[in-house]
Parts: structure tokens; sequence; C-alpha cells
């Protein structure tokens, strides 16, 4: 918190559903305005179904990274959440829970529009991994080893699960740019500010 607290966040915004953010509330870090914008909502057509294996598991939050984008519920949050982080002054910070899907499609679509090719946007993606090792292999530990092999996949990530977003946008809307404009109805100016915001621009010779 005290490091949170010297990187001068103006707003917080919390991803998580309303059981998520009961079990943890979140600690702000000071002068920070708080909102909550559910990312996933009472949606109905998000994938669910009961997992026999990693294929089945693999496979779900495949489904739910396509639904990031076909879900009109969802893309209405999203709206709402670039919406606010143009309109912030000052330094924003978003998180989920696990901090790689909900968390995970925002950033990639934030270096995204700031012009960062699909590579690093990939790999940065796959950093979670790196940074989550720890914490996942102590969460297995604690299930059989069967267990385990299942839900190990909804615990990080893989990169079918981003391309399964980024294959999505463009079966729905042909590209990206598309995908801001018509899917989430972002206006051109807000993109420009999202992007000014991210993207530093050196006119010295």
């Amino acid at each position: 918190l005290s490091t949170l607290n010297g990187l001068g966040i103006k707003a917080v915004y919390d991803l998580r559903n309303p059981s998520e953010i009961a079990g943890t509330p979140d600690t702000l870090p000071a002068g920070a305005r708080y909102l909550n914008i559910d990312i996933l909502g009472p949606s109905g057509s998000l994938p669910t179904g009961s997992l026999d294996s990693a294929d089945d598991a693999i496979a779900m939050m495949e489904g739910i990274n396509r639904s990031f984008v076909s879900d009109a519920g969802v893309r209405g949050q999203f709206t709402t959440l670039f919406n606010e982080l143009a309109g912030v002054e000052g330094a924003s910070l978003f998180h989920c829970t696990a901090g790689k899907d909900r968390t995970g499609w925002t950033a990639a679509v934030l270096l995204s529009i700031a012009g960062v090719d699909s590579a690093t946007i990939m790999s940065d993606y796959l950093a979670t991994n790196e940074y989550t090792a720890a914490r996942v292999a102590a969460t297995l530990a604690h299930m059989p080893p069967e267990m385990a092999a299942i839900y190990a996949p909804l615990l990080g990530v893989e990169a079918s699960y981003l391309q399964a977003s980024l294959d999505q946008v463009t079966a729905e809307f042909g590209s990206m740019d598309s995908y801001l404009k018509q899917g989430l109805g972002l206006s051109q100016e807000t993109i420009y500010v999202l992007r000014g915001k991210m993207v530093f621009y050196n006119s010295l010779p």
C-alpha cells in the first residue's frame, strides 16, 4: 500500500462481481476514487459446465475470452471502463481477482491502442504465468493430483486464451479499430486520448 500511495493513483477500477468483492474488499491508495465495473455482470451467455479434464478447462477459458468480445453486456461494461480510463486526470489502476482474464483483455486492448505489436502484447500477457507461479503452485498443492491437473489451466494463462479474444475481434468486427468503434462505441477522440495517456511523443530532433 505504501508503494501504491507513492504512484499518484487517482482512480481504482474493480472489475470483479459483488461476491468476489465481498470476499476481499479493496484497500484504496490515498486519494483514489473507487468504481466497481462488473465486467461479467449477470450475463447468462458465458460458458459454464462441468470440468472432466484439462482440455475442458482450456475450452472454458477460451470460451470466456471469446465472450469478452461477443457478449453485448460484457462489451457494454468494457465501454464504461475505457471511457472512464480516458476521463481520469492522473494514474489509474484496474484489476480483477486473478489479474489475468478481465484484466488481461483490458491490458491487451490498451496496448493495442498504444500501437504495441501483437507479439509483444502476447509476451506481456504470458508473463502472468511467471509472476503468479508461486501462488498457483501453492493453490494446486492443496488439491489431489488428478484434480490439480484439471484445474491448473484455470489458474494460469495460455496463448490460446488471448488468441481466442483476438480471433473473435477479427470474426465479428474485422479489426481492433472496428471493435473499439463499432463493438464498444468508443469515439475516435476517446481512442486518441487513451493513446496519448500511454505514449510519449518526443518532438526533439
